[in-house]
């Protein structure tokens, strides 16, 4: 009997112990749950937000202008070459006496095609693109800063961001038809190198 006493006694403590601690945990646990999540950062100032664009809208622009520059500029070189190699195909031609050489027509031939193909080439790359490389002044002043309301900058921003974007879609088709025109000239100059192997070779048979 003594030893059952001292059995629920034992019981009685050691859930009391077990009761305060899941009521502790429990506790714990409503408090966490129901306590506000922590705060975030405040949101930085919306003011420069369309900056980033704009500025990349202007790289982008500046960056086809400055590709078709380079292609016309090397498009350029590859012509002066060109003719230089036409001008030596001539001078063999002029310098052989007696009958032409089959072969030499033939490479005078070859040397002719290679050149007019570079020519082509470099015509369909020089001619004009329609392309629009800059925003109009007038059109910021008028529409914008003295707009009846005046656009803010961050709103000035984000209008010539999407215009400089619309500017760059446009122009994309035209630099990239003119890059493959550049393209299509080497393979003309390299057809003119070969014409003109061929004549040295006739000139010295």
């Amino acid at each position: 009997m003594t030893n059952l006493m001292t059995s629920a006694a034992w019981v009685r403590e050691h859930d009391a112990y077990v009761i305060a601690y899941v009521c502790s945990a429990y506790t714990e646990c409503s408090m966490s749950s129901s306590s506000p999540p922590p705060a975030r950062d405040a949101a930085p100032d919306s003011g420069a937000q369309y900056e980033p664009a704009y500025s990349e809208g202007k790289a982008r622009v500046a960056d086809q202008q400055a590709t078709l520059t380079e292609v016309r500029s090397r498009i350029g070189t590859l012509v002066s070459t060109a003719a230089v190699v036409a001008g030596l195909g001539v001078s063999l031609m002029v310098g052989r006496t007696g009958r032409p050489d089959p072969w030499g027509l033939l490479g005078a031939a070859i040397v002719t095609v290679g050149l007019t193909e570079v020519v082509i080439a470099a015509v369909m790359v020089w001619r004009p693109v329609s392309g629009i490389w800059t925003n109009d002044s007038r059109v910021i002043v008028d529409s914008y800063i003295e707009g009846d309301p005046p656009t803010t900058l961050p709103e000035l921003h984000r209008e010539l961001a999407r215009r400089l974007g619309d500017h760059a879609e446009r122009n994309q088709d035209g630099v990239q038809e003119r890059i493959a025109w550049a393209a299509r000239a080497l393979p003309g100059f390299v057809v003119e190198i070969v014409g003109l192997v061929i004549m040295g070779w006739a000139t010295t048979r």
